[in-house]
């Protein structure tokens, strides 16, 4: 009886401790990939549909891991929207590519890491 009640003490106290720490597989830390504007816009502006393009490559790529070479990828694919569109925005805007670790969500105070800032300016 004391065996299985060791047993059951190590097993609720793994639990609890996976569930505080940050998740990290062979792959890097696990989590998400986002781009986010620094003002509200609107879907049928110019400024809103770089924003919508940019997410969804993002999300198109697939990432749940956090590495060097994601890292790489998700600037890659965010450059070539960029230079596609930077003369395209409506308005002045700034997008932001962000990295999410998983342990993060809902934790108040935590921030994102940063992965890289586009700024437009419209074309006058």
């Amino acid at each position: 009886m004391k065996l299985f009640k060791l047993i059951l003490l190590a097993a609720i106290s793994t639990l609890l401790l996976s569930s505080c720490v940050e998740r990290i597989g062979p792959d890097g830390t696990f989590g998400t990939y986002s781009v986010s504007a620094d003002k509200m816009l609107t879907t049928t502006s110019g400024s809103g549909i770089i924003l919508k393009t940019m997410q969804n490559a993002v999300i198109d790529l697939k990432l749940d891991y956090r590495t060097a070479a994601n890292d790489k990828k998700v600037k890659e694919t965010t450059d070539k929207i960029y230079e596609e569109n930077k003369d395209k925005a409506s308005e002045a805007m700034t997008l932001s590519v962000v990295f999410t670790a998983s342990s993060d969500f809902d934790k108040p105070g935590s921030k994102p890491v940063l992965i890289k800032k586009y700024t437009f300016t419209p074309k006058n």
